[in-house]
């Protein structure tokens, strides 16, 4: 701007203001991130942007990739923390110069509240940005809890008895609340909570699980009684206690019950010749294939005394004594199950 004096005398005299640039535009937004506070390689939970938090008494933030005024330049940025976007309820905008990222100690968290962190920019011109908010965490200091842990294949179900040994399925459900869980850590025992079948190992977030034709620690025996050991792990690390099944027996599938009782039981439903005659000293050395079912009766499926029934293959040896009919030249509905006497 050039301001000129003209005297009467008509002498001029001109003065030229330094330069500077006319800015009607607020500066322009970047990414706002939760931040995590600590060493991240030890944090199983942590990315650039936090979405979950435990055990913390702080809300941090970090901003960067976008924040930007052409005309004048950022002065200053300003910081707020709060439980919604449009409520800074825990700390209102306060100036904190030209840094990128900002920590507020002290904080008390509560358990399943998300929280945000909101920044605006001021330009030189004086014009504050629109804020620029995170999408915000989830804090998180409570482990998940187990619902039930049942033993077979059919969910929901839990099965007593089973006729097979080289086959056993769990299946469980778990629930957090706050946030979700990961992984489902279970081992299979003798005991409930033992681990003398199989080790502690992932299962992701499957909620059916077990083992299937693959070496057990131990082998499974006829008579043995298999618990199935499960715990959650959720987003931030936090474990469940351990839950157990109340077990299932196996190497055959018999229940006794009254009209009061109910139970599930899981057998082999076709008998198959192994393929080929391999063998070693008489053993044959290759499984049979097996087509697994379960079994459920419910409470009042006896009506009378009490009854034992037995659930197994259907062998040749059953066709010809007359016990069974050979299924696959019996028009269906063929009853090639057998249930003791049934």
């Amino acid at each position: 701007v050039d301001v000129t004096a003209v005297a009467r005398s008509g002498r001029r005299n001109t003065q030229t203001s330094p330069l500077f640039k006319v800015d009607w535009t607020p500066p322009e937004l970047g990414w706002v991130q939760d931040a995590f506070v600590g060493n991240k390689s030890t944090c199983l939970y942590c990315g650039d942007d936090l979405d979950v938090n435990t055990n913390a008494t702080y809300l941090a933030a970090s901003w960067c990739c976008g924040w930007q005024d052409l005309e004048s330049g950022i002065v200053s940025y300003s910081v707020a923390f709060g439980t919604s976007m449009d409520d800074m309820n825990i700390m209102n905008y306060t100036s904190v110069g030209l840094n990128e990222s900002f920590v507020l100690h002290g904080v008390t968290l509560m358990n399943g509240q998300r929280y945000y962190a909101c920044v605006i920019a001021l330009n030189g011109a004086g014009l504050f940005s629109e804020p620029g908010c995170s999408d915000g965490f989830v804090y998180d200091d409570t482990p998940p809890s187990m619902l039930h842990v049942y033993d077979g294949l059919r969910r929901g179900y839990d099965v007593d008895a089973q006729s097979f040994l080289n086959v056993i399925i769990e299946n469980h459900a778990g629930r957090d609340n706050e946030t979700d869980i990961i992984d489902y850590v279970f081992s299979l025992g003798l005991t409930p909570g033992g681990d003398e079948l199989l080790l502690e190992e992932s299962g992701g977030n499957a909620t059916l699980n077990g083992v299937i034709n693959r070496p057990f620690r131990r082998a499974p025996q006829e008579g043995d009684t298999v618990y199935a050991n499960i715990r959650a792990i959720n987003l931030v690390g936090l474990s469940s206690p351990l839950m157990s099944s109340n077990g299932v027996t196996i190497g055959k599938s018999e229940v006794t019950l009254n009209k009061e009782s109910k139970s599930t039981i899981s057998l082999d439903t076709q008998y198959a010749q192994p393929k080929g005659n391999s063998s070693v000293n008489g053993a044959i050395t290759e499984e049979p294939p097996k087509t697994l079912a379960a079994v459920d009766f419910p409470a009042g499926a006896v009506s009378g005394e009490e009854t034992t029934f037995t659930g197994g293959a259907v062998t040749p040896e059953d066709v010809a004594s007359g016990n069974a009919i050979n299924a696959s030249e019996t028009p269906p509905p063929a009853q090639n199950l057998k249930f003791g006497d049934y």
